[in-house]
């Protein structure tokens, strides 16, 4: 979140409960992380981190491979200013920063120190990232679902609809969408549907569960 104040209002107000992730620098972040906060959400920082091959920019402050152990830490530092209610951090992108074990070491030890949870986004099947934050005895989690890689509302409830599944065969589960016009609607839509079945929580609740 953090582009798109229209649609971040509206996430902010809907009627479950949800971890809010902020891209740091975003136009709109600072005014929607407070709002979050105003409003006792769970905040995350959505780090960017570099994906593969060029076609896609993570955005400002990024982690990079090429960058030194020194450099990647004080950029994390400093994205974490940037969402000062964020007691969590996910990887925005980072195909290829993640599956780096010794780059995710380095960023995983600075988490730590926080005290700060991690959830692996799991951008790329070749993820370390959850590995190495368990290795480190952080709380972490990886993402089960991703609600919305198609804007169709349709398709996201459909989506939704799985994540529901796994949580009821595991006890537990996490998805991640993203701030689409699309995402809002749907989950505005179909997202009820499930209270019977299942209860929605942040992050740390769903850790929470053994």
């Amino acid at each position: 979140m953090g582009h798109d104040e229209t649609t971040g209002r509206k996430l902010l107000s809907l009627p479950i409960e949800l971890t809010y992730s902020f891209l740091p620098f975003a136009p709109h972040t600072q005014k929607l992380e407070n709002l979050a906060h105003a409003a006792g959400k769970t905040i995350f920082l959505h780090l960017p981190m570099q994906p593969k091959g060029a076609a896609y920019s993570p955005g400002p402050g990024a982690l990079y491979l090429q960058d030194s152990p020194e450099m990647q830490r004080i950029k994390l530092k400093k994205c974490l200013q940037e969402v000062p209610h964020a007691i969590g951090v996910n990887n925005h992108m980072g195909s290829s920063f993640t599956e780096d074990e010794g780059a995710m070491t380095n960023i995983i030890k600075e988490i730590k120190d926080r005290s700060l949870i991690f959830v692996d986004s799991v951008t790329s099947p070749a993820s370390v990232a959850f590995q190495v934050a368990r290795a480190a005895s952080v709380k972490s989690a990886r993402r089960n679902v991703f609600l919305d890689n198609i804007q169709d509302e349709q398709k996201i409830c459909d989506q939704l609809e799985k994540l529901v599944e796994i949580a009821e065969k595991k006890g537990r589960a996490i998805g991640i969408a993203h701030p689409y016009r699309a995402t809002v609607n749907a989950m505005a839509i179909c997202s009820e549907q499930y209270q019977a079945r299942v209860h929605y929580v942040g992050v740390p609740e769903v850790l929470a569960v053994r």
